[in-house]
């Protein structure tokens, strides 16, 4: 990866965390790798369920070729899998 590249990826990460705090009330979107660190679940656990056309996965959305989670469905994901208590 050149410099470049890497320069914007870098960019392109920031904007995202920072965006929903400049803009509230805006849904917030999560990539595969933070919501395998916000379920606990690995990143393969997501690609291989989307590669599975697996029913037993949050919602996701593919733009362009990224993959992206919105966090309120994430969250509401793992509340319907919540058992006892």
């Amino acid at each position: 990866m050149s410099i470049d590249n890497a320069l914007r990826e870098l960019v392109r990460e920031e904007v995202e965390r920072l965006l929903p705090t400049l803009l509230p009330g805006r849904e917030e979107y999560l990539t595969t790798k933070e919501v395998a660190e916000l379920t606990g679940l690995s990143v393969q656990f997501f690609e291989i369920g989307r590669s599975r056309d697996a029913a037993d996965q949050p919602p996701y959305s593919r733009v362009g070729r990224r993959i992206i989670y919105r966090r309120s469905e994430v969250e509401k994901w793992l509340e319907e899998r919540r058992r006892g208590a």
